[in-house]
């Protein structure tokens, strides 16, 4: 080939290429290549015509061929890091982009790819350098301050995120992804009106951003306004069938408002997406599915999300007198966690245990908020947190015990978990389930609640705690019930009631409750829901032939007036297959009897272990005919029933139940079997705590 002849056919292979030619440019450029393996831009040209075709494997082999010759070619660099990061290999992408950006003279480019790829691999601090670097050679490049935004949200800066977002909207009105990722963070900083309209304007640039629709929906909800959010799901889904996310609030919502018109489809849909791996909120399998095979594929699904920032656990430290133990949730507030655990933080003894406690969530000061911070031994509000802050700040630390009291509930923040904030971490209390993560250790339950049969659907090593796993609010002491007329309620007549949250209601238990009003005459059914449930339900009774008016609506109340009230009830008819769980507790303190369904997973059994700790095991049912059968027997024998609730009152003072010593005790005994293994250096293994003579 003559001297001139690269050039000549280079040029020729050049000018195929920008026709779109791309079959005639690589001949001619594997026949330069094959003549002269350095020619460097026939090597960068079939780079280049590789990646185009999506062939990334072959483009990042000529890209590191031209690196091996050549190392300060910037645009290789950065065509390899694209390759890379295609390829999966995205810390090699990083770094490619980075020397990219060291080579060229406007590295904006370069630097906004490095900030993708470290965004993706959850080094958030680092993505946000690349990008503020970015803007500073680039300041009016509109995606690159909406990826930034993305960033500070994810560290938990909303507001910072907001101004990131109002500066790309500044620069370019119509960018409706703006508006949308500016809803989300209005609605992190709990302006949730403000969201909407962030949303709606989305919707008015784009009327398919199937994902702005879902927003909506969610900031809907949190208006309460329940009906709207429903059809803004309904609305994403219809746009993007295969939005899991959207096809799970809206199978929630239709629980929580008790609209059962499109019930089994969606709960089938639910299903189906499941075997076909999406992932589908864990929440709304466990609260709508009694199957525990399928509770475990949503959370390991969900888990799996955090596996690109699983870290290992600290090392071991030298023992110490005290356990040094953190409770992690967002629910530190007027919240059921807060009001039944605020008296075992209080109650822990301090020569085995320094309690942390770390608030993930915002909430406003209340008597219960002071009560809580002041029951630990440090508190720390780490709601603006990042995870891997608020992680780095407990292995700082030196916590031994990380206790998530969340699981997949909302405000839920496995990403510290992730991250091994502590040498043991745990699911405890807030979740009735696993929370399919290899990166918690345990979870904590009881052998009825969560027996051998179930171990296989959990991910953690399983702790049975004597008794019941489920810690007790101490009982208020024989609280006088108003009177019914003043709550609402006939005077004479039996009360059935349910105080569980509206979305554990399902079809098949309300039919039972019908069919009950119909068998006990007079009887009225004492529930609490929101007003579109509330409508829903009535409507459900009138195509049971039930009168609407049989429906008694409670309005919320504070704890110790609800637990007042319990009194004035006759029978509390429990949910499945989400049982009542604290409520439970609460009717049995007021001395209300309950009668449950055994279900088949944690969620579904928990009732019937609260009802074997308060000494009624008998209450608790196996199938939804022997529910219905021991609840009509009940309200047909008053004698029996009136046994039953003295029964339940005289053995408040002496169940397990309402011990709260031993069940401290057991508890404690959880954490140092825990921590023995640990310290002795073997893995996590399920193990039973010795139950206190």
């Amino acid at each position: 080939m003559a001297e001139a002849a690269p050039d000549l056919l280079f040029n020729q292979a050049a000018d195929a290429h920008r026709h779109g030619d791309l079959a005639t440019a690589e001949k001619l450029c594997r026949e330069i290549v094959a003549a002269n393996p350095n020619h460097l831009r026939a090597l960068f040209a079939l780079a280049t015509i590789e990646s185009d075709r999506g062939n990334y494997l072959a483009a990042e082999a000529y890209a590191a061929r031209i690196v091996a010759i050549d190392t300060t070619n910037a645009e290789v660099h950065n065509l390899r890091g694209l390759a890379l990061a295609a390829l999966g290999r995205l810390p090699e992408a990083a770094e490619s982009f980075a020397r990219a950006a060291a080579l060229m003279r406007d590295p904006a480019p370069a630097l906004y790819n490095r900030g993708n790829i470290l965004f993706d691999l959850g080094r958030l601090e680092e993505a946000l350098d690349a990008y503020d670097a970015a803007l500073a050679s680039e300041p009016d490049h509109p995606v690159t301050h909406i990826n930034r935004g993305n960033v500070l949200r994810e560290l938990h800066r909303p507001q910072e995120a907001l101004a990131a977002y109002d500066r790309a909207l500044a620069l370019d009105p119509t960018y409706a992804d703006a508006y949308n990722n500016r809803g989300i963070a209005l609605q992190a900083l709990d302006r949730a009106a403000e969201s909407l309209a962030s949303f709606d304007r989305t919707i008015a640039l784009n009327p398919h951003h199937a994902d702005a629709f879902y927003n909506r929906g969610i900031a809907l909800g949190r208006l309460r306004r329940t009906s709207e959010a429903l059809e803004s799901h309904k609305r994403a889904l219809a746009l993007d069938p295969g939005h899991a996310d959207a096809a799970s609030e809206a199978c929630m919502l239709s629980a929580i408002s008790c609209d059962w018109r499109d019930f089994a489809r969606q709960t089938a849909d639910l299903t189906a997406r499941l075997r076909a791996g999406q992932r589908v909120a864990p929440l709304a399998v466990l609260s709508l599915m009694d199957d525990p095979a399928s509770q475990a594929r949503a959370a390991i699904a969900a888990a799996r999300a955090f596996d690109r920032i699983a870290a290992s656990a600290p090392k071991s430290r030298p023992r110490r007198a005290q356990l040094r133990i953190a409770y992690l949730s967002a629910d530190f507030g007027n919240h059921v966690v807060g009001h039944t655990l605020v008296e075992l933080f209080e109650r822990t003894d301090r020569a085995q245990f320094e309690l942390w406690g770390v608030s993930l969530g915002a909430a406003p000061d209340s008597a219960i908020r002071r009560r809580l911070i002041a029951s630990f031994d440090r508190f720390v509000d780490a709601a603006r947190w990042s995870d891997a802050a608020a992680a780095a700040f407990l292995r700082d630390n030196e916590i031994d015990v990380a206790v998530d009291i969340m699981g997949h509930t909302q405000g839920s923040r496995a990403g510290i978990f992730a991250r091994r904030a502590a040498p043991l971490q745990v699911n405890y209390f807030g979740y009735p389930g696993t929370t399919g993560a290899n990166f918690v250790d345990y979870i904590v339950g009881d052998r009825i609640a969560l027996p051998e049969t179930l171990w296989p659907h959990i991910v953690e090593k399983v702790v049975h705690l004597p008794d019941t796993y489920l810690a007790t609010a101490a009982p208020a002491l024989d609280p006088v019930a108003p009177s019914r007329g003043a709550l609402g309620l006939p005077e004479a007549g039996f009360v059935f009631c349910d105080f569980n949250a509206s979305h554990k209601i399902t079809p098949a238990i309300f039919a039972i409750w019908m069919r009950l009003l119909t068998q006990i005459e007079g009887s009225v059914l004492w529930l609490y829901a929101g007003d579109t449930a509330q409508a829903n339900l009535r409507r459900e009774a009138q195509a049971h032939a039930v009168n609407p008016t049989r429906l008694i609506f409670a309005p919320p109340v504070e704890r110790k007036a609800h637990l007042a009230r319990l009194g004035a009830a006759d029978l509390f008819l429990d949910t499945t297959p989400y049982n009542a769980h604290n409520t439970a507790s609460e009717a049995l303190a007021a001395g209300l009897p309950l009668v449950t369904v055994t279900g088949r997973s944690f969620a579904a059994r928990v009732a019937a272990s609260v009802l074997s700790a308060a000494g009624v095991p008998e209450l608790a049912t196996p199938s939804l005919e022997d529910y219905a059968q021991l609840a009509l027997a009940l309200a047909r024998d008053p004698a029996r029933l009136a046994s039953l609730r003295s029964r339940i009152i005289a053995q408040r003072g002496t169940c397990a139940l309402f011990d709260g010593e031993r069940y401290r005790r057991h508890l404690a005994t959880a954490y140092r079997m825990m921590w023995e293994r640990h310290a002795r250096g073997d893995a996590p293994e399920s193990f039973v705590v010795p139950a206190l003579s």
